[in-house]
Protein backbone atom coordinates (compact mmCIF):
# COMPACT_ATOMS: atom_id res chain seq x y z
CA UNK A 1 0.00 0.00 0.00
CA UNK A 2 2.98 2.28 -0.33
CA UNK A 3 1.94 5.73 -1.50
CA UNK A 4 -1.75 5.03 -0.87
CA UNK A 5 -3.99 6.52 1.78
CA UNK A 6 -4.25 4.07 4.68
CA UNK A 7 -7.08 4.46 7.18
CA UNK A 8 -6.03 3.23 10.62
CA UNK A 9 -7.62 2.95 14.03
CA UNK A 10 -5.46 1.68 16.87
CA UNK A 11 -8.00 2.09 19.69
CA UNK A 12 -11.09 -0.15 19.48
CA UNK A 13 -13.19 -1.97 22.08
CA UNK A 14 -15.20 -5.18 21.94
CA UNK A 15 -17.65 -6.85 24.32
CA UNK A 16 -14.62 -8.29 26.11
CA UNK A 17 -14.34 -4.92 27.84
CA UNK A 18 -17.06 -2.29 27.63
CA UNK A 19 -17.79 -2.37 23.90
CA UNK A 20 -21.01 -3.67 22.37
CA UNK A 21 -19.70 -5.76 19.45
CA UNK A 22 -17.93 -9.11 19.40
CA UNK A 23 -14.54 -8.92 17.61
CA UNK A 24 -15.85 -10.27 14.30
CA UNK A 25 -18.66 -7.73 14.05
CA UNK A 26 -16.31 -4.92 15.08
CA UNK A 27 -13.82 -5.76 12.33
CA UNK A 28 -16.54 -6.24 9.73
CA UNK A 29 -17.74 -2.73 10.53
CA UNK A 30 -14.16 -1.44 10.33
CA UNK A 31 -13.80 -3.06 6.91
CA UNK A 32 -16.97 -1.34 5.71
CA UNK A 33 -15.44 1.96 6.80
CA UNK A 34 -12.35 1.23 4.71
CA UNK A 35 -10.03 0.72 7.68
CA UNK A 36 -6.95 -1.28 6.64
CA UNK A 37 -4.87 -1.20 9.86
CA UNK A 38 -6.21 -1.50 13.39
CA UNK A 39 -5.82 -2.76 16.94
CA UNK A 40 -8.33 -4.16 19.40
CA UNK A 41 -7.50 -2.53 22.74
CA UNK A 42 -9.92 -3.82 25.33
CA UNK A 43 -9.63 -2.59 28.89
CA UNK A 44 -7.33 -4.90 30.83
CA UNK A 45 -8.24 -7.82 28.57
CA UNK A 46 -6.76 -9.64 25.59
CA UNK A 47 -9.58 -12.19 25.31
CA UNK A 48 -10.82 -10.80 22.00
CA UNK A 49 -7.51 -10.94 20.15
CA UNK A 50 -7.66 -14.51 18.75
CA UNK A 51 -11.07 -13.97 17.14
CA UNK A 52 -9.97 -10.52 16.01
CA UNK A 53 -6.83 -11.86 14.33
CA UNK A 54 -8.77 -14.62 12.56
CA UNK A 55 -11.32 -12.09 11.29
CA UNK A 56 -8.61 -9.63 10.23
CA UNK A 57 -7.01 -12.33 8.09
CA UNK A 58 -10.37 -13.13 6.51
CA UNK A 59 -10.96 -9.45 5.69
CA UNK A 60 -7.39 -8.67 4.57
CA UNK A 61 -6.97 -6.17 7.41
CA UNK A 62 -3.60 -5.74 9.10
CA UNK A 63 -4.11 -6.06 12.84
CA UNK A 64 -1.61 -5.41 15.60
CA UNK A 65 -2.20 -6.84 19.06
CA UNK A 66 -3.26 -4.29 21.62
CA UNK A 67 -4.64 -3.69 25.09
CA UNK A 68 -5.65 -0.65 27.17
CA UNK A 69 -4.28 -0.97 30.68
CA UNK A 70 -5.36 0.92 33.79
CA UNK A 71 -2.50 2.46 35.77
CA UNK A 72 -2.10 4.73 38.76
CA UNK A 73 -0.53 8.12 38.12
CA UNK A 74 -0.27 9.96 41.44
CA UNK A 75 -3.92 10.44 42.48
CA UNK A 76 -5.35 9.71 39.01
CA UNK A 77 -6.11 6.57 37.06
CA UNK A 78 -4.77 6.82 33.52
CA UNK A 79 -4.82 4.42 30.59
CA UNK A 80 -1.72 3.05 28.91
CA UNK A 81 -2.08 1.35 25.54
CA UNK A 82 0.23 -1.57 24.79
CA UNK A 83 0.98 -2.65 21.20
CA UNK A 84 2.81 -5.41 19.38
CA UNK A 85 3.02 -8.32 21.82
CA UNK A 86 2.41 -11.99 21.12
CA UNK A 87 -0.09 -13.97 23.17
CA UNK A 88 2.62 -16.54 23.86
CA UNK A 89 4.81 -13.90 25.51
CA UNK A 90 1.91 -12.84 27.72
CA UNK A 91 1.10 -16.33 29.05
CA UNK A 92 3.70 -16.65 31.81
CA UNK A 93 4.34 -12.94 32.37
CA UNK A 94 3.76 -10.60 35.29
CA UNK A 95 1.53 -8.67 32.89
CA UNK A 96 -0.77 -11.70 32.59
CA UNK A 97 -0.91 -11.88 36.39
CA UNK A 98 -1.79 -8.18 36.53
CA UNK A 99 -4.68 -8.61 34.07
CA UNK A 100 -5.92 -11.61 36.05
CA UNK A 101 -5.81 -9.62 39.27
CA UNK A 102 -7.89 -6.84 37.75
CA UNK A 103 -10.36 -9.31 36.22
CA UNK A 104 -10.84 -11.11 39.54
CA UNK A 105 -11.37 -7.82 41.37
CA UNK A 106 -13.87 -6.71 38.72
CA UNK A 107 -15.82 -9.96 39.00
CA UNK A 108 -15.99 -9.54 42.77
CA UNK A 109 -17.13 -5.93 42.30
CA UNK A 110 -19.88 -7.03 39.88
CA UNK A 111 -21.19 -9.57 42.36
CA UNK A 112 -21.37 -6.86 45.03
CA UNK A 113 -23.31 -4.59 42.66
CA UNK A 114 -25.71 -7.44 41.83
CA UNK A 115 -26.37 -8.02 45.53
CA UNK A 116 -26.95 -4.27 45.97
CA UNK A 117 -29.63 -4.36 43.25
CA UNK A 118 -31.48 -7.00 45.29
CA UNK A 119 -31.63 -4.67 48.29
CA UNK A 120 -32.46 -1.55 46.29
CA UNK A 121 -34.20 -2.58 43.02
CA UNK A 122 -35.11 -0.22 40.21
CA UNK A 123 -38.89 0.23 40.56
CA UNK A 124 -40.81 0.70 37.31
CA UNK A 125 -44.32 2.19 37.55
CA UNK A 126 -46.57 0.85 34.78
CA UNK A 127 -49.91 2.05 33.46
CA UNK A 128 -52.66 1.23 35.93
CA UNK A 129 -50.41 1.61 38.96
CA UNK A 130 -48.63 -1.74 38.74
CA UNK A 131 -45.06 -1.65 39.98
CA UNK A 132 -42.27 -3.93 38.80
CA UNK A 133 -38.97 -4.21 40.64
CA UNK A 134 -35.91 -4.73 38.46
CA UNK A 135 -32.79 -6.23 39.98
CA UNK A 136 -29.86 -8.30 38.74
CA UNK A 137 -29.02 -11.80 39.93
CA UNK A 138 -25.43 -12.77 40.59
CA UNK A 139 -25.61 -15.55 38.01
CA UNK A 140 -26.75 -13.04 35.38
CA UNK A 141 -23.52 -11.05 35.63
CA UNK A 142 -21.59 -14.29 35.06
CA UNK A 143 -22.51 -13.72 31.42
CA UNK A 144 -19.83 -10.99 31.39
CA UNK A 145 -17.26 -12.86 33.45
CA UNK A 146 -14.67 -12.82 30.64
CA UNK A 147 -15.09 -9.10 30.04
CA UNK A 148 -14.02 -6.05 32.02
CA UNK A 149 -17.01 -5.73 34.34
CA UNK A 150 -18.59 -2.29 34.30
CA UNK A 151 -21.90 -0.52 34.76
CA UNK A 152 -22.31 -0.81 31.00
CA UNK A 153 -22.80 -4.56 31.49
CA UNK A 154 -25.52 -3.79 34.02
CA UNK A 155 -27.08 -1.40 31.51
CA UNK A 156 -27.38 -4.23 28.99
CA UNK A 157 -29.16 -6.39 31.57
CA UNK A 158 -31.40 -3.52 32.72
CA UNK A 159 -32.34 -2.71 29.13
CA UNK A 160 -33.43 -6.29 28.52
CA UNK A 161 -35.61 -6.25 31.64
CA UNK A 162 -37.05 -2.80 30.88
CA UNK A 163 -38.04 -3.91 27.38
CA UNK A 164 -39.96 -6.86 28.84
CA UNK A 165 -42.24 -4.62 30.92
CA UNK A 166 -42.22 -1.44 28.82
CA UNK A 167 -41.56 -1.90 25.06
CA UNK A 168 -40.93 1.86 24.71
CA UNK A 169 -37.42 1.24 26.03
CA UNK A 170 -36.53 -0.75 22.91
CA UNK A 171 -35.64 2.59 21.30
CA UNK A 172 -33.10 3.43 24.03
CA UNK A 173 -29.59 2.00 23.45
CA UNK A 174 -27.92 0.26 26.36
CA UNK A 175 -25.17 2.87 26.20
CA UNK A 176 -27.69 5.64 26.83
CA UNK A 177 -29.30 3.73 29.69
CA UNK A 178 -25.81 3.63 31.16
CA UNK A 179 -25.49 7.40 30.81
CA UNK A 180 -28.91 8.08 32.31
CA UNK A 181 -28.86 5.65 35.25
CA UNK A 182 -25.19 5.42 36.17
CA UNK A 183 -23.20 8.19 34.47
CA UNK A 184 -25.13 11.42 35.08
CA UNK A 185 -22.49 13.62 33.48
CA UNK A 186 -23.94 14.72 30.16
CA UNK A 187 -27.09 16.82 30.03
CA UNK A 188 -27.71 15.84 26.42
CA UNK A 189 -28.76 12.33 27.43
CA UNK A 190 -30.71 13.50 30.46
CA UNK A 191 -32.71 15.95 28.32
CA UNK A 192 -33.30 13.33 25.64
CA UNK A 193 -34.69 10.62 27.91
CA UNK A 194 -35.90 12.26 31.10
CA UNK A 195 -39.56 12.41 30.01
CA UNK A 196 -39.60 8.71 29.07
CA UNK A 197 -37.97 7.56 32.29
CA UNK A 198 -40.18 9.86 34.37
CA UNK A 199 -43.27 8.35 32.75
CA UNK A 200 -42.29 5.06 34.35
CA UNK A 201 -41.29 6.60 37.66
CA UNK A 202 -37.53 6.29 37.16
CA UNK A 203 -35.29 9.10 38.41
CA UNK A 204 -32.06 10.30 36.92
CA UNK A 205 -29.61 9.50 39.72
CA UNK A 206 -26.59 7.30 40.27
CA UNK A 207 -27.94 3.84 40.99
CA UNK A 208 -26.19 0.97 42.75
CA UNK A 209 -22.90 2.74 43.41
CA UNK A 210 -20.19 0.41 44.69
CA UNK A 211 -16.62 1.78 44.80
CA UNK A 212 -13.85 -0.16 43.13
CA UNK A 213 -11.15 -1.82 45.19
CA UNK A 214 -8.54 0.69 46.32
CA UNK A 215 -4.94 0.13 45.33
CA UNK A 216 -5.91 -2.21 42.51
CA UNK A 217 -3.87 -0.53 39.77
CA UNK A 218 -0.10 -0.53 39.59
CA UNK A 219 1.86 2.71 39.02
CA UNK A 220 2.58 3.83 35.46
CA UNK A 221 6.24 2.88 35.87
CA UNK A 222 5.37 -0.72 36.73
CA UNK A 223 2.73 -0.98 33.97
CA UNK A 224 5.21 0.27 31.36
CA UNK A 225 7.80 -2.19 32.64
CA UNK A 226 5.34 -5.09 32.33
CA UNK A 227 4.37 -4.01 28.82
CA UNK A 228 8.01 -3.83 27.77
CA UNK A 229 8.66 -7.26 29.26
CA UNK A 230 6.15 -8.77 26.80
CA UNK A 231 7.98 -7.00 23.96
CA UNK A 232 5.29 -4.37 23.47
CA UNK A 233 5.17 -0.58 23.24
CA UNK A 234 3.56 1.52 26.02
CA UNK A 235 1.54 4.49 24.72
CA UNK A 236 -0.40 7.19 26.58
CA UNK A 237 -4.11 6.95 25.69
CA UNK A 238 -6.19 10.09 25.02
CA UNK A 239 -4.11 12.43 27.25
CA UNK A 240 -6.60 15.25 26.76
CA UNK A 241 -9.36 13.27 28.45
CA UNK A 242 -7.25 12.74 31.56
CA UNK A 243 -5.99 16.35 31.33
CA UNK A 244 -2.33 15.47 31.12
CA UNK A 245 -0.04 18.44 30.66
CA UNK A 246 3.44 18.65 29.19
CA UNK A 247 5.08 18.11 32.57
CA UNK A 248 2.97 14.99 33.11
CA UNK A 249 4.01 13.59 29.75
CA UNK A 250 7.65 14.39 30.53
CA UNK A 251 7.37 12.39 33.76
CA UNK A 252 5.67 9.48 32.00
CA UNK A 253 8.50 9.40 29.44
CA UNK A 254 10.90 8.86 32.35
CA UNK A 255 8.55 6.06 33.47
CA UNK A 256 8.88 4.27 30.14
CA UNK A 257 6.17 5.43 27.71
CA UNK A 258 7.25 5.45 24.05
CA UNK A 259 4.27 6.98 22.27
CA UNK A 260 1.18 9.11 22.68
CA UNK A 261 -2.29 8.98 21.16
CA UNK A 262 -2.57 12.34 19.43
CA UNK A 263 -5.15 11.87 16.69
CA UNK A 264 -8.38 10.97 18.45
CA UNK A 265 -11.95 12.32 18.42
CA UNK A 266 -11.46 13.02 22.12
CA UNK A 267 -9.08 15.85 21.20
CA UNK A 268 -10.15 19.09 19.60
CA UNK A 269 -7.90 20.73 17.02
CA UNK A 270 -6.07 22.77 19.63
CA UNK A 271 -5.32 19.66 21.67
CA UNK A 272 -4.11 17.80 18.59
CA UNK A 273 -1.58 20.56 17.94
CA UNK A 274 -0.58 20.68 21.61
CA UNK A 275 0.04 16.95 22.01
CA UNK A 276 1.69 16.68 18.60
CA UNK A 277 4.22 19.30 19.69
CA UNK A 278 4.68 17.60 23.06
CA UNK A 279 5.29 14.29 21.28
CA UNK A 280 7.92 15.87 19.05
CA UNK A 281 9.56 17.53 22.03
CA UNK A 282 10.02 14.24 23.88
CA UNK A 283 10.66 11.99 20.89
CA UNK A 284 7.38 10.07 21.21
CA UNK A 285 5.68 8.44 18.25
CA UNK A 286 2.09 9.47 17.53
CA UNK A 287 -0.92 7.19 17.06
CA UNK A 288 -4.48 7.50 15.73
CA UNK A 289 -7.48 5.91 17.44
CA UNK A 290 -11.18 6.54 17.95
CA UNK A 291 -11.73 4.73 21.28
CA UNK A 292 -14.77 3.26 19.53
CA UNK A 293 -17.17 1.31 21.77
CA UNK A 294 -20.38 1.31 19.73
CA UNK A 295 -22.38 3.69 17.51
CA UNK A 296 -24.19 5.11 20.56
CA UNK A 297 -21.04 6.12 22.44
CA UNK A 298 -20.69 9.78 23.35
CA UNK A 299 -17.75 9.99 20.91
CA UNK A 300 -20.33 9.82 18.10
CA UNK A 301 -17.78 8.66 15.56
CA UNK A 302 -17.44 5.89 13.03
CA UNK A 303 -14.48 3.53 13.18
CA UNK A 304 -11.47 5.13 11.51
CA UNK A 305 -12.98 8.65 11.50
CA UNK A 306 -12.49 11.76 13.60
CA UNK A 307 -15.30 13.86 15.06
CA UNK A 308 -15.68 15.67 11.73
CA UNK A 309 -15.97 12.47 9.72
CA UNK A 310 -12.46 12.78 8.30
CA UNK A 311 -10.39 9.65 7.78
CA UNK A 312 -7.73 8.82 10.36
CA UNK A 313 -4.62 8.62 8.21
CA UNK A 314 -2.04 10.32 10.41
CA UNK A 315 0.37 8.84 12.90
CA UNK A 316 2.36 5.62 12.77
CA UNK A 317 1.43 2.60 10.67
CA UNK A 318 1.62 -1.06 11.65
CA UNK A 319 4.99 -1.41 9.92
CA UNK A 320 6.28 1.52 11.99
CA UNK A 321 5.01 -0.08 15.20
CA UNK A 322 6.86 -3.29 14.39
CA UNK A 323 10.12 -1.42 13.79
CA UNK A 324 9.63 0.66 16.92
CA UNK A 325 8.96 -2.48 18.95
CA UNK A 326 12.29 -3.98 17.87
CA UNK A 327 14.13 -0.74 18.63
CA UNK A 328 12.44 -0.38 22.01
CA UNK A 329 13.44 -3.93 22.94
CA UNK A 330 17.09 -3.23 22.16
CA UNK A 331 16.95 -0.07 24.27
CA UNK A 332 15.09 -1.88 27.05
CA UNK A 333 17.66 -4.69 27.09
CA UNK A 334 20.47 -2.17 27.21
CA UNK A 335 18.84 -0.36 30.13
CA UNK A 336 18.39 -3.60 32.06
CA UNK A 337 22.02 -4.51 31.42
CA UNK A 338 23.11 -1.10 32.61
CA UNK A 339 21.17 -1.55 35.83
CA UNK A 340 22.46 -5.09 36.42
CA UNK A 341 26.06 -4.52 35.47
CA UNK A 342 26.72 -1.13 36.95
CA UNK A 343 27.50 0.60 33.70
CA UNK A 344 29.66 -2.06 32.02
CA UNK A 345 27.33 -1.81 29.03
CA UNK A 346 29.70 -1.57 26.09
CA UNK A 347 31.39 -4.94 26.62
CA UNK A 348 28.13 -6.73 27.41
CA UNK A 349 26.30 -5.14 24.50
CA UNK A 350 28.95 -6.43 22.11
CA UNK A 351 28.42 -9.93 23.45
CA UNK A 352 24.61 -9.72 23.44
CA UNK A 353 24.00 -7.98 20.16
CA UNK A 354 26.94 -9.19 18.04
CA UNK A 355 25.82 -10.63 14.71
Amino acid sequence: MKGKEVIRDFHLHTLYSDGLYPPRKLLEEASRQGVRELAITDHNSIKGLPEGKETADDLDITMVSGVEVSAQYHTRVVHILGYGFSLKDVEASSFHQYLSRIRNANNLWARKVAKFTQKDPLVVRLVGGERVAISIKVDEVERFRQSTQSYFNFSILVKEKLEEVAPAFKTVPARHIFYFLFWRKELEYIDRYEALFRKYGIENKKYWYVPRKEGLYSPVTKVCEMIMEIKALPVIAHPGETRLLEEDVREMVSMGVKGIEVYTPKHDEEQVVYYREVADRFGLFKTSGTDFHDPFHRNKVAIGRDQHGRKLIRGVRVADLKRLTRLAQVNHSARVLRQLQGGRLIILSKILFSG
